[in-house]
């Protein structure tokens, strides 16, 4: 016997427009404010290679006019993976979002060379970052401008941003960040509760077995260990588990069917 059922599952989605998704001023505190509603950001933290100039703790850090200031950076070439300020931002449930633009303040103090990378990734322990931007950081407050951004975070992932300082003239020499504002959109994804036709009709050559489709449940695997696939949104490569059970509410035994399903 040979059977086939189709059936197919919606999605329903609505976006906002471009505006602030969240921003740290770092005047006087690390807390961001302006936080999207849909979102959840945390205060802005550093690594443990730097540290304020006055303790030298790992990880500490101070205030002065031209925001959360550190010293430490290394000096070579590239960047340490210890050396950074970090914040993250995230959905909550039910929403994306897109990082259309980053800007930030930086500076460092007189007579001394560094240079700033700032870098994202979708996972706490940064091992397969991408570079946004990187360039000289001036004794005086540069506006760094990061334009025509498309970094999309999913339902149930983190993007962690850093902002790495390396090339430094000696262990005193400072980077400061102020005024890290991210601009994106947000997105609403909302699974359709509506079951199509297709999804409950099955089709057969001979005796059709009176098979019912009972459920449908789709697991986004991602494109391999180190992602994070998202039932939501699909790319290509990703490996989708489908999960399908089948009642047989006919009198015969049913041993051969095939099942086909689409997406639109």
């Amino acid at each position: 016997l040979f059977f086939t059922a189709v059936f197919a599952l919606l999605f329903v989605m609505s976006a906002v427009s471009a505006a602030t998704l969240a921003e740290w001023p770092l005047a006087s505190s690390v807390i961001p404010i302006n936080v999207n509603s849909n979102l959840t950001a945390t205060n802005l933290v550093a690594g443990t290679g730097v540290s304020d100039t006055t303790t030298g703790g790992p990880g500490t850090f101070e205030f002065v006019t031209n925001g959360v200031l550190a010293e430490d950076w290394t000096n070579a070439t590239t960047v340490d993976a210890n050396d950074y300020f970090q914040v993250t931002l995230a959905p909550q449930t039910g929403f994306s979002f897109t990082i259309t633009g980053i800007s930030f303040d930086v500076d460092t103090n007189t007579a001394n060379t560094i240079n700033y990378s700032l870098q994202w990734d979708d996972n706490s322990g940064f091992t397969s970052p991408s570079v946004v931007s990187t360039g000289a950081v001036s004794t005086t407050i540069t506006n760094v401008n990061n334009t025509g951004l498309n970094l999309v975070t999913n339902q149930g992932q983190t993007i962690f941003l850093r902002v790495f300082g390396f090339t430094a003239t000696n262990a005193s020499t400072q980077l400061s960040v102020k005024n890290l504002n991210l601009q994106g959109t947000v997105t609403a994804v909302t699974p359709s509760t509506t079951v199509p036709p297709e999804a409950t009709a099955c089709s057969a050559m001979g005796n059709p077995g009176q098979l019912e489709v009972r459920k449908i449940s789709f697991q986004n695997n991602g494109m391999g260990q180190s992602t994070f696939g998202k039932d939501d949104e699909w790319f290509p490569l990703e490996e989708i588990e489908v999960e399908i059970e089948l009642k047989n509410n006919g009198n015969d035994d049913v041993d051969d069917v095939s099942l086909e399903w689409g997406l639109w």
